[in-house]
């Protein structure tokens, strides 16, 4: 089996209430419900990856957030479009959203 890492940065956004999910389009997560944001690339800052993410997913500009939390999984994923079994270990970076804009 291969081994996979997956390092993201997610954002948690909580108004009236309610919090903002996503419902994600591939990978080992489709079509389940997500906090917006994902993965960091080579020499990007966890917090470039956050305004970078919530911009491309749901057309928000951070202005204040904070770090909240990390946490670490490790699972097996069956990646059928490739024909392979991964064993994943994902860490998520995750930042409370105090302040952003709405269609940027």
């Amino acid at each position: 089996m291969k081994e996979y890492k997956q390092l993201g940065a997610y954002a948690l956004i909580v108004e009236d209430d309610s919090i903002l999910l996503i419902k994600k389009n591939g990978g080992p997560y489709h079509g389940k419900l997500d906090l917006p944001g994902g993965t960091i690339e080579f020499g990007e800052r966890p917090e470039e990856a956050l305004k970078r993410e919530l911009l491309e997913e749901v057309g928000i500009e951070i202005k204040e957030y904070n770090l909240f939390d990390t946490e670490s999984v490790f699972f097996d994923w069956d990646y059928k479009e490739k024909n392979v079994q991964l064993k994943v270990h994902h860490i998520g970076i995750y930042y409370k959203v105090n302040k952003y804009i709405n269609d940027v």
